[in-house]
């Protein structure tokens, strides 16, 4: 049961025109589910369960789901191994819940992986703590938060170094400083994508970073078909839709993460 609600939720995360309140449908199924049996969020029969999934979202979601079912006090139910703490936080678990999440206190040891980097940069930041990470990811994260407003030219340079430390991720990072970017460095931070990534993900970031100036070039793509084309038609679609969808959800998220409880991805697509 377990394994066919957790692919269920993987192909709604897939599908950027889901609604919402499918995944929140879903959800509660999958709480329910857990809560009846609570011996599927041990680590080793949920990694059975999530299959091919990614380890690090599905990591994060027994996380959540764990909080949710037992926010009893320490030393009282249901707590975390050592051993599965010390896992979580090399997959990065970990941190993607302190990111998103405020009522959970930070480790002491900083996270080396450049993409735990990020995470725990941001965590930090939603605590008012200075982080013990790279210079980099505390500039990115100071941008992302509108804490720091740069030039073009501090834009382009940034964007170089992140992209040497942070190429396998590199939506992660790029988009939320797209959407906390003003509209002015928007065709720069773009075309700094191209050469780097596909046409199709030029094209995603162009419809994600919502901006009317790309709506021209959007329809013209469109036009010609193929996955930029796919692409393109998705973000015109999506600006013309009147319900919320896990497309929109993302955006938003990325925009407004530091003032929000949860993650798109997260339970009922978190608390805002």
């Amino acid at each position: 049961m377990l394994e066919g609600l957790l692919k269920q939720r993987q192909a709604l995360l897939d599908n950027a025109l889901s609604p919402l309140e499918l995944l929140r449908q879903l959800d509660r199924r999958l709480v329910l589910w857990c809560e009846q049996h609570p011996q599927d969020l041990a680590l080793d029969n949920w990694r059975k369960a999530q299959g091919d999934a990614p380890a690090f979202w599905s990591g994060a979601l027994r996380l959540e789901l764990t909080m949710r079912l037992y926010t009893c006090p320490p030393g009282e139910g249901f707590e975390l191994s050592q051993s599965e703490t010390a896992s979580e936080c090399r997959e990065g678990s970990h941190w993607q819940m302190l990111a998103c999440h405020s009522g959970m206190e930070l480790p002491r040891e900083w996270p080396e992986p450049p993409q735990q980097q990020l995470w725990a940069a941001m965590a930090a930041s939603r605590r008012g703590q200075e982080a013990k990470v790279d210079a980099c990811w505390q500039i990115c994260v100071s941008m992302q938060t509108g804490a720091m407003l740069v030039s073009e030219p501090a834009v382009k340079s940034l964007l170089s170094e992140l992209w040497s430390a942070g190429n396998p991720f590199w939506r992660e990072w790029f988009f939320p400083l797209l959407l906390a970017a003003s509209e002015q460095l928007h065709p720069a931070m773009i075309n700094g994508l191209a050469g780097r990534v596909s046409d199709a993900s030029v094209i995603e970031a162009m419809g994600i970073s919502g901006s009317d100036r790309f709506l021209p070039l959007l329809a013209e793509v469109a036009s010609h078909g193929g996955e930029p084309g796919e692409v393109a038609s998705e973000a015109l679609q999506r600006r013309k839709a009147h319900n919320q969808d896990l497309g929109q959800r993302y955006r938003q998220w990325w925009a407004s993460w530091l003032r929000v409880q949860g993650a798109p991805w997260s339970l009922f697509g978190g608390c805002w």
